[in-house]
């Protein structure tokens, strides 16, 4: 999974990037197509709880599970984590 974990915390740094001074926003496209790709790949072996992350797009969330903070994981609209 250190891949996944690797893609996660590329596209989680690139949302966090502020605009540019000229006010032009980080094209988060090339982070988000490598973290789609490296999800889907993954989300068919990975436990129940991660799939889910991953299926609804729960980045930040599946990142927490990856290190082991999942408590750090708020309920979503889901009824779940």
């Amino acid at each position: 999974m250190e891949p996944l974990l690797k893609a996660l915390d590329h596209y989680l740094a690139a949302v966090e990037k502020r605009p540019a001074a000229d006010g032009t926003r980080p094209d988060l496209r090339p982070a988000m197509e490598q973290l789609e790709s490296v999800a889907l790949e993954h989300a068919p072996s990975a436990d129940a709880q991660l799939r889910h992350y991953l299926t609804q797009r729960s980045y930040r969330k599946a990142y927490h599970y990856l290190r082991g903070e999942d408590h750090l994981n708020k309920a979503g609209n889901c009824g779940r984590h």
